[in-house]
């Protein structure tokens, strides 16, 4: 799994790389310099891009294994760091264990949990989601609200959990304002749109929404969302895309 997860996470680099390169803002220069050391790290020797923690690791003699423990359990706040005290990138952002998510492992800032094997109870199932449910923190270690900067957890499951998640996602929605529609952008949908983007931009209209997923492709004349949609080398539906830049 390993050999397979580099040679993709090296794939995906190389045209992230690629895309940037054509970038000027400042914070799009400084994602290339992180895009690129991650990069570098994967093709080192003693590379810092993931790290895994597994039963047989308690206690390992093994000074890189226990190094990869030690930034799991205990070192967050470097986990949450993009930089070192020298100004060297941070790169590990890439965590695997078998039990991390059941022995009170916190950490605010996951924005994707895979789970390559099933849970057993229902409550157990519950707790992992919730590893990923907090207010992510900035650079300085605060609490960045939603309305500062609208961030989603993905949680990557088996075919055999999902009846597990059609239930999370019904109890969920009962307790939104708007239920999402993965086929047509509805009215309900767009008002909310608009209106959390007029928060920080007030000049935002129905009209700019529109144009602005029509601009990439992602909904047809009727609003529905287009079924394939190709981004950066990804092929997804038009409603995942436009989950992934619309607040």
């Amino acid at each position: 799994m390993k050999v397979t997860f580099e040679r993709l996470l090296k794939k995906k680099l190389t045209q992230l790389i690629d895309d940037y390169q054509r970038k000027t803002l400042p914070r799009e220069v400084e994602y290339l310099s992180f895009l690129q050391a991650t990069l570098a790290s994967l093709h080192s020797d003693n590379q810092n891009v993931h790290a895994g923690y597994f039963g047989e690791d308690r206690g390992s003699g093994d000074e890189a294994i226990q190094a990869e423990v030690d930034d799991i359990l205990k070192n967050k706040e470097k986990l949450l760091s993009f930089s070192d005290h020298h100004g060297n990138w941070e790169t590990r952002r890439f965590l695997f264990s078998k039990w991390t998510l059941r022995e009170g492992w916190d950490n605010p800032n996951v924005f994707v949990i895979a789970k390559l094997r099933s849970s057993g109870s229902e409550s157990s199932k519950i707790q992992e989601v919730g590893r990923g449910l907090r207010l992510p923190v900035d650079e300085n270690g605060h609490r960045v609200h939603q309305e500062e900067w609208p961030s989603r957890l993905s949680f990557l499951i088996g075919y055999d959990e999902k009846a597990f998640a059609s239930m999370l996602v019904d109890e969920i929605n009962r307790d939104s304002k708007v239920q999402l529609n993965e086929q047509k952008l509805d009215e309900a949908m767009i008002t909310l749109i608009v209106t959390e983007r007029q928060k920080v931009d007030p000049a935002f209209t129905e009209l700019r929404l529109l144009e602005d997923l029509d601009d990439k492709k992602l909904i047809n004349r009727s609003n529905e969302f287009k079924p394939s949609v190709t981004l950066n080398g990804e092929t997804k539906s038009g409603f995942c895309v436009a989950t992934g830049v619309l607040p």
